[in-house]
């Protein structure tokens, strides 16, 4: 939410920098290059507990697993990050049965991760295991 209001201001501040300076064509590079960067959502594997707030903690979930694929670049960070993301998915999974709310929680982590906001990392992410899967299939094969 802080993210979309801080674009939403920064798209105004830049209307009205146009009206006064369209004269310029490397400034409006510059304004298009500034809106890409900030556009781009930096992710980092997080120590995340649940907090009994569903919302939250679907978001905070699926945000690590995109800190989790951004981290894997061989099969065997694939298999270490499968191991850790496992517990800490298991950790939610666990706290929110407990509470009688697993099929909320599931609910809401599924639509946060089918959400556009993520669903183009969460896509990206799946790719990159997929290869590494039928990387490893392909191998064993070979033997």
């Amino acid at each position: 939410m802080a993210i979309a209001l801080a674009l939403a201001f920064t798209s105004c501040d830049e209307k009205k920098s146009r009206s006064h300076d369209d004269s310029s064509d490397s400034s409006k590079s510059e304004k298009v290059d500034k809106e890409d960067v900030e556009d781009e959502v930096e992710y980092e594997v997080k120590e995340i507990h649940p907090t009994g707030d569903i919302d939250k903690d679907a978001e905070a979930l699926t945000q690590n697993v995109i800190a989790f694929y951004k981290k894997i670049n061989t099969q065997e960070d694939a298999l270490n990050i499968q191991k850790e993301f496992t517990e800490i998915q298991k950790e939610f999974q666990e706290f929110y049965k407990k509470k009688g709310e697993d099929k909320d929680f599931n609910t809401a982590y599924f639509k946060m991760m089918q959400d556009p906001k993520y669903a183009k990392d969460i896509k990206e992410g799946q790719q990159k295991i997929m290869k590494f899967v039928n990387e490893a299939l392909k191998s064993v094969e070979n033997k």
